[in-house]
Parts: C-alpha cells; structure tokens; sequence
C-alpha cells in the first residue's frame, strides 16, 4: 500500500471499497468516478417573535456514496490474469438484487509504519445502478449508495487493513 499522502490529495489516489471479510477492502473496480455525500436535514422553526429572520433546528442526517466506471464483467486485469480482490460490475449487480447490506469504505487506502489517512466507513444498500452502451463507446456503470446508518472516520490501521486494488 502506498504511503500517507501528503499535502493537496490528487482525485485518482481516492475511491470507494467494499468491505470483503475482516479488514479486506476491496475497491469498485473500473471505476472513473467517485464521490461521498453528507447531508442533514433542517426543520424550519422561524416564528413571528423573531421578525421573520429564518431559524431551524437540525433533524436527521444521512450520507450516500456514487460511483461511475466502465463495464467489466470478469475481474481480469490488464495482463489478462483473474484479479479477485476487486468488486466487479457483477458483484455490484448481485449485491443489488441480492439487496445486501455493504460496508463501504471512502478513502485512498494509504498508510505507512508511522502515520495513516484516514478512512470514512459505514454500511449501505445500492439504491440505483445503470449500464449505458452507445454506438462506438465504451460500456459504462453507474451506482448509488445510500446510507443505512451513521458514518464514522477513523485512521486506517497500518498492517491490519488490507485495500485491494486493480492490478
């Protein structure tokens, strides 16, 4: 794995994993684009004793990740090799039929003997996914994430948790 990164973190270095048996993530194989949503709701609370000026109180909160990525429906790397430590367009779609509850993690999974990024974990359902195929293009996904419970940062334990990429 690689080491912490430092300083401005370059968009390639992140992604969404699956969490596959104890601290083995796997990443969303082929994807080209991630991104993590936190959002709470707001209740309005404004009365006239406050001449109007809005107030609210903050009700619940939930959080949601997406990916975009191009059709593979094997785990064969580059090198044509099987590669099974990635989560395939397959899996994704198993898992949304299957309506199975997934441990994602959003993080770049790096960490080194002395410091560690962090990661943002929590458990989710696939709430939508697509494939798209025009004319002379290549094949893509897309897939949503929706919360199922809170999220938690944490720093990724050095030894212990394993993020499986692509070769």
């Amino acid at each position: 794995m690689a080491v912490k990164t430092a300083g401005v973190l370059h968009s390639n270095a992140i992604g969404i994993y699956v969490l596959n048996g104890a601290n083995n993530y796997e990443a969303v194989a082929y994807s080209t684009s991630g991104s993590l949503e936190l959002s709470r709701e707001t209740i309005d609370a404004t009365t006239k004793d406050n001449d109007g000026a809005k107030t609210i109180i903050l009700g619940g909160e939930g959080w949601s990740m997406s990916c975009d990525g191009v059709v593979n429906y094997s785990a064969l790397n580059q090198a044509g090799t099987p590669n099974t430590d990635v989560q395939t367009t397959i899996d994704l779609f198993d898992a949304w039929k299957a309506k199975t509850e997934l441990t994602l993690a959003w993080t770049s999974g790096a960490s080194d003997a002395t410091d560690a990024d962090y990661m943002y974990t929590g458990k989710a359902f696939i709430s939508s996914y697509s494939e798209s195929a025009g004319v002379n293009d290549v094949a893509t996904y897309s897939c949503s994430f929706e919360s199922n419970g809170d999220i938690s940062k944490t720093a990724i334990t050095n030894g212990t948790d394993v993020f499986n990429e692509l070769a």
